[in-house]
């Protein structure tokens, strides 16, 4: 039943996979497609111009949107092949704040012209566009107005404030854990505008043979009987901090334990050359892994660690990703975590960084790693299924248009 109009916001969306949490959204609206007479993904990048397709009966239209101001420096770079440029955008948040609402603003227009002309039944915010998703709502009063809610991650005094004025208009709000739906509901969020959905991913039905297994891991220098754990960096909750407490962790325990290997595995974006000096013969640092999902899928663990145990994770789209690929995940006890990543049974959890190398060592000894890699398939078949994801969206959004908001 394709009949809903629906407009997507946000930053650096494309129509191919990119490196990093959007791929989430770029595979799910070919799903929301089956549901949709048309999809206008307004897109916050480097591009102009738009860009069209048709699928199942449904008009899917990118447009590229340049942000209206830069008010600092940036680095550009190209995300793959196409039309499209993202960039890696560093700035302070009030900065940050200031380039998407003057973006929101001169973009408006043309959010009314797609409202006029397409009939659209939503506007779903793919990132948290600050004071601009509370404005669109008071402009555009007709659509619903929704928003994914990917993790707290307080910084500073005012983090919680700038939620609250950026959320309490909205007809839904989604969060992507339980635990960040309390703290919604803590900073006055009414408990009826909000909704957890789950991050979604495809799963697989087809494991990696063993003979492509070894093949992997014999690219890597890695021997079978090693114990292979693979990190992937930056993930929206994890900086380069992250990255070398996690380094100075791994060193500890490939002393203890001889047979550890550790891949440090970069997306090129957040890759320095000078990273490739902390390798050692036990730890390999790589940037663009062409085919990450065999090494993710021939590893024995995933290693991801988080220092900022105050934040409320998704939990991350690649732990998802590696369960479903049956990798267990280690991590550190962030809020959000034990939602996902349960310990001895689809992964191990340290309290703090502190107990991190105990916790590794403990991973690596584990005789049970073929069950828990079992259990993570599972969990993800049962709870993060990306096709049951794309009906909780349409579902949401066409109970929307006949129910008003809390």
């Amino acid at each position: 039943m394709n009949d809903l109009g629906l407009v997507l916001v946000g930053v650096g969306l494309f129509p191919y996979n990119v490196a990093g949490d959007k791929n989430f959204f770029t595979r799910l609206i070919p799903l929301l497609a089956k549901g949709c007479r048309s999809i206008d993904v307004l897109s916050i990048n480097d591009g102009s111009g738009s860009e069209r397709q048709e699928l199942d009966g449904c008009q899917v239209t990118y447009h590229n949107t340049k942000r209206a101001f830069h008010l600092g420096d940036r680095s550009r770079y190209c995300c793959g092949q196409g039309s499209l440029l993202d960039y890696h955008h560093k700035h302070q948040p009030a900065r940050e704040i200031a380039e998407i609402l003057l973006t929101t603003l001169v973009q408006l227009p043309k959010l009314r012209r797609l409202v006029r002309n397409g009939q659209v039944d939503a506007i779903h915010f793919m990132d948290n566009m600050g004071p601009s998703m509370p404005l669109v709502k008071r402009a555009l009063p007709g659509p619903m107005v929704t928003h994914s809610a990917m993790a707290y991650a307080p910084r500073g005094r005012f983090y919680d404030r700038y939620l609250q004025m950026s959320m309490r208009a909205l007809d839904r709000i989604i969060p992507y854990s339980q635990a960040y739906a309390t703290r919604l509901r803590d900073l006055g969020i009414a408990p009826g505008r909000i909704e957890v959905i789950r991050w979604g991913v495809e799963p697989r039905e087809e494991e990696l043979g063993e003979a492509d297994r070894s093949r992997v891991r014999s690219a890597y220098g890695v021997r079978q009987d090693a114990r292979l754990l693979v990190w992937s960096g930056f993930i929206q909750q994890i900086g380069e901090a992250d990255f070398r407490a996690a380094l100075e962790v791994a060193r500890k325990v490939t002393e203890a334990r001889p047979n550890c290997r550790f891949i440090f595995a970069f997306k090129p974006k957040s890759f320095r050359p000078e990273f490739k000096e902390l390798a050692s013969p036990a730890i390999r640092v790589e940037t663009n892994v062409e085919r990450f999902a065999e090494l993710l899928e021939a590893a024995d663990l995933f290693y991801s660690p988080i220092l900022r145990l105050d934040a409320i994770v998704a939990p991350p789209l690649t732990w998802l990703e590696a369960m479903s690929l049956g990798t267990p995940v280690i991590t550190t006890a962030a809020g959000g975590v034990d939602e996902v990543v349960r310990p001895g049974e689809t992964g191990f959890v340290a309290r703090s960084h502190h107990d991190l190398a105990d916790v590794v060592t403990r991973a690596v000894d584990c005789t049970e790693l073929a069950e828990i890699s079992q259990n993570c398939r599972r969990f993800i078949a049962e709870n993060c299924d990306i096709h049951a994801v794309a009906e909780r969206y349409l579902t949401l959004w066409r109970e929307g248009r006949s129910r008003p908001a809390p």
